[in-house]
């Protein structure tokens, strides 16, 4: 799929049970994520250790973890998350 905009930028992330984290965006809209597929890549194997997932953060417009050494970009979390 083509997307022809950029999309808003995350300003709250939350971890949630099951790999699954809340993201507050500027346009207001409250979203949620799956990570269990991205869990599958040798990058994100760090998110299965303990209490790792539970420290997400929004580094540089980004959610991130381990400062920054993890992250997913906004496209993926607004396009790929649905809207509560």
């Amino acid at each position: 799929m083509i997307r022809n905009y950029l999309p808003p930028n995350p300003i709250a992330v939350s971890a949630l049970q099951d790999f699954q984290i809340k993201i507050v965006f500027t346009d207001g809209k409250t979203k949620i994520f799956d990570i269990k597929p991205y869990l599958k890549g040798r990058a994100y194997y760090p998110l299965l250790e303990n209490g790792i997932f539970n420290q997400v953060s929004i580094l540089n417009g980004n959610v991130s973890w381990l400062n920054g050494k993890i992250d997913i970009s906004p496209e993926n979390l607004y396009f790929d998350s649905v809207e509560v």
